[in-house]
């Protein structure tokens, strides 16, 4: 696809907020540089609603330009590449692995290399607010400095060039690349690991991040990081329209989906009522949750089918009491129409403590924008559920596994 056809310079410009053509220069490359590196934010929002990434142009156009989103490495250097060259710069793709991780990765990173009157230039905006903020001039040794960030490029073998920052006095390699051929096929192939991957980062965690002349604003799942003239403050950000709000108060994005959507965000730990609240399965022990299960008590459930239903389920809810687990349970949710609490369960020192209404409540908040909400109560604890807010209904059917002891249960009677 020819990639001019798909770019219309006076959107973009206006996009970035400027109001006339960069120059084919030194200065100019630095221009546009700064505009779009501080205009269009850094983020994986595609990935975590399962929409994957469309490298197309007149996707990258539409997503980042029309619609006013932000993107990752792929996006953000791909829509300056196509920038670059319908300004008349002479500008190719380059791909580089990230070393922020021992042993580093494949060529995960797209940047791209301008050359100016013989002089060749690395330009990235797309390694999120730590990326550098200026062209740099590929030439061993060379460092751009600011008030609160400096970067240098060196040689370094067997990697070829290799991107640093500075921080805390210390440079830190952050990722390595080679002048090699780039083709399509190769941003392709990069773009879906990076995007599909379990290993992959951004497969695993929500990211936004924006700079500013002064520093940053970053979101890492729920926790936004401002950091202005090296001041740094943090706080957790809520889930529901809350999050959606933050997107859009701070990073300019304006989702058209509910937060529901999202499908592998890592909650929040919080403290209620003196426990650790944990709403993501990261550090389970499998064989402690199978024993609280046990003890509860709510019947025999193996670890390995526990990691898997959990994994399935949307939404999560884990408390703990000076590190040990004393409360689960889970929603399984579509993200639109049903969501179906179940498998709650408090530890037998702990009940009567009103940790189980907690965790519905908080399986209740997390599945609100829900069409319905449905969880089956034992025989006897309806009343329970009705002071929550949950209705007899009046037509469910169910098919158990073992319906002989459901019908003994009294969980369901003969139709």
């Amino acid at each position: 696809m020819d990639e001019s056809s798909n770019f219309k310079i006076e959107p973009y410009l206006n996009r970035i907020g400027l109001s006339t053509m960069p120059r084919v220069s030194e200065a100019g490359v630095q221009r546009l540089h700064h505009a779009q590196f501080y205009t269009i934010p850094f983020e994986n929002l595609d990935i975590q609603l399962g929409r994957g990434i469309d490298l197309s142009p007149d996707a990258l156009f539409t997503k980042l330009v029309l619609r006013h989103r932000g993107g990752y490495c792929f996006e953000l250097n791909g829509l300056m590449l196509m920038a670059l060259r319908a300004f008349g710069f002479n500008a190719r793709p380059l791909l580089a692995r990230v070393h922020l991780i021992n042993p580093p990765g494949g060529h995960t990173h797209q940047i791209s290399c301008v050359e100016i009157g013989g002089r060749r230039w690395i330009v990235d905006v797309g390694f999120g607010a730590s990326g550098p903020r200026v062209p740099m001039p590929l030439e061993a040794g060379s460092i751009e400095t600011g008030q609160d960030w400096a970067f240098r490029l060196e040689r370094r073998e067997p990697w070829g060039w290799m991107m640093q920052s500075k921080e805390n006095g210390d440079w830190l390699d952050s990722y390595s690349f080679d002048m090699g051929h780039v083709t399509p096929a190769d941003i392709e192939i990069g773009n879906y690991f990076t995007s599909t991957s379990p290993g992959s980062v951004f497969a695993r965690t929500t990211v936004a991040s924006l700079p500013h002349p002064n520093g940053r604003v970053s979101l890492s799942d729920y926790t936004l990081t401002e950091i202005e003239n090296g001041h740094k403050a943090t706080r957790e950000a809520a889930p529901g329209q809350a999050y959606l709000d933050v997107l859009a108060d701070y990073f300019g994005i304006k989702l058209d989906v509910p937060f529901s959507a999202f499908r592998n965000l890592g909650y929040i730990k919080e403290k209620i009522m003196g426990f650790l609240w944990a709403y993501d399965q990261k550090n389970v022990d499998w064989n402690e949750l199978s024993e609280l299960y046990r003890i509860a008590p709510l019947g025999e459930k193996p670890p390995d089918t526990l990691e898997s239903v959990f994994s399935n389920s949307k939404y999560k809810c884990f408390v703990y009491s000076n590190h040990s687990l004393v409360g689960a349970g889970r929603a399984l949710a579509d993200g639109l129409d049903c969501s179906y609490i179940c498998d709650v369960a408090v530890h037998p020192e702990h009940q009567r403590l009103g940790i189980g209404r907690q965790i519905v409540q908080k399986l209740v908040a997390f599945s609100q924008e829900h069409k319905k909400i449905i969880l089956y109560a034992n025989p006897g604890k309806e009343g329970f559920y009705g002071k929550l807010g949950f209705c007899k209904m009046n037509t469910a059917m169910a098919i158990f596994s073992n319906q002989a002891h459901a019908l003994e249960s009294g969980l369901i009677s003969s139709a």
